[in-house]
């Protein structure tokens, strides 16, 4: 018998923190052994009475919300009606309406966005319009049509510019083989000077016109490698002229990082890597970049410890919004500590808890004031606790 009014205690605490789902599952442990204790009966109808005004609660809810997203869809406010439907799915996951309506929000998203492309690039399609129509009327079809793709890569849905790429389309089908002779008599002659670049339209235009001819494509491929690798060329000469301007400073900012490192000074070592990994990226020094990157990760982890501790010291005693501040910071380190993410969460459920309870006992007094202050820091650190969310929509 005191066994069972011990447990009846512990199911009590339970129920008393409004926590009906795992109440309800421990007073059925209680009745799966004792199916006549009374005690439990009581508390287990009392429960199921609970959570079917939570039941009836949500689903008023989510009819205010889908109504409230309908609604602001109407009117195109977008913003307003995605949040209402992600609220329905935040309690209702599988609520088809709220689905449908989330697609309804980004297929308007995505038409506006359009809209607001054409707008921002007006301009520049009307100069490249302009740029075909010359290009076209000097029967420059190459150009022409790269007039067009440039068009196409800003408006895809532009009917006009795939209606004349399709005439381009056709026209450098119909090339005569006099033409093709023609253009590559001139590309094979800018080839054999090195002007690679502009040999590459003429090319270009021969096998759009003439698939089949392997020489010019062999051609084409050697022009463009060479264009790529002249251009790779200046990028490493340049590369290599501006390495050698930082190299010194990189060599001082890393070195810099190590001595913070060795002072066990682990925050201004991680700025320090962190500015030297940044630089070593932008300059291309992979040895640097590697081994800025692995200290950082071990004054990650080292960091995340040392916050976890401090956190703990607070949490022993009793400062729990200072515990959770450096429990935070510990996560934000390394996400993957296990420990300072347990107790994060733990310290979370304590403060949401007591903000809750302080909220409640000024709310029961008529102070809806400072109730409210109260349970809206509650969701700060819990924002998914219900009873908080629904002593707030009482007070509106």
């Amino acid at each position: 018998m005191i066994i069972i009014l011990k447990n009846i205690l512990e199911k009590q605490l339970i129920y008393n923190r409004k926590d009906y789902i795992k109440a309800r599952e421990a007073f059925g442990e209680i009745l799966a052994v004792y199916p006549d204790h009374a005690a439990s009966q009581k508390y287990l109808k009392k429960i199921n009475e609970e959570l079917s005004y939570v039941d009836a609660y949500n689903a008023s809810l989510n009819s205010k919300y889908m109504t409230k997203a309908n609604n602001a869809l109407a009117l195109g406010d977008v913003v307003k009606a995605r949040r209402y439907y992600n609220k329905v799915l935040s309690m209702d996951p599988e609520n088809l309406l709220a689905k449908s309506g989330i697609e309804k929000t980004e297929a308007y998203t995505s038409e506006v966005l359009k809209e607001r492309n054409r707008d921002k690039n007006r301009k520049r399609i009307e100069y490249l319009w302009k740029r075909f129509k010359k290009f076209y009327k000097d029967g420059d079809l190459v150009n022409a049509k790269e007039s067009l793709a440039f068009i196409l890569d800003i408006d895809h849905e532009n009917d006009a510019a795939k209606t004349e790429m399709t005439n381009v389309d056709n026209q450098l089908a119909k090339i005569a083989s006099d033409k093709i002779s023609e253009l590559y008599n001139k590309g094979r002659a800018l080839f054999d000077k090195g002007n690679y670049e502009d040999s590459i339209r003429y090319f270009e235009a021969i096998v759009i016109a003439s698939p089949s001819r392997a020489d010019v494509r062999g051609l084409l491929a050697s022009a463009k490698k060479n264009v790529k690798n002249a251009v790779q060329y200046e990028n490493d000469k340049k590369a290599t002229i501006a390495q050698g301007k930082v190299r010194d400073k990189l060599d001082k900012m890393y070195e810099r990082a190590l001595n913070y490192y060795d002072e066990n000074n682990l925050d201004k070592a991680m700025v320090y890597f962190k500015k030297s990994k940044e630089l070593a990226d932008k300059y291309n020094f992979a040895d640097y970049s590697k081994s800025s990157r692995e200290y950082m990760s071990k004054i990650s982890k080292d960091l995340s410890d040392i916050y976890y501790r401090k956190g703990f010291e607070f949490f022993s005693k009793n400062k729990f919004e200072e515990a959770f501040k450096e429990y935070k910071l510990a996560i934000e380190y390394n996400p993957s500590n296990a420990s300072a993410v347990a107790e994060y969460n733990k310290t979370a459920d304590n403060i949401a808890q007591k903000y809750y309870e302080q909220g409640m006992s000024y709310y029961s007094r008529g102070d809806f004031t400072n109730a409210a202050v109260l349970l809206r820091k509650a969701l700060v650190y819990r924002p998914d606790k219900m009873e908080v969310k629904r002593a707030l929509e009482k007070m509106q």
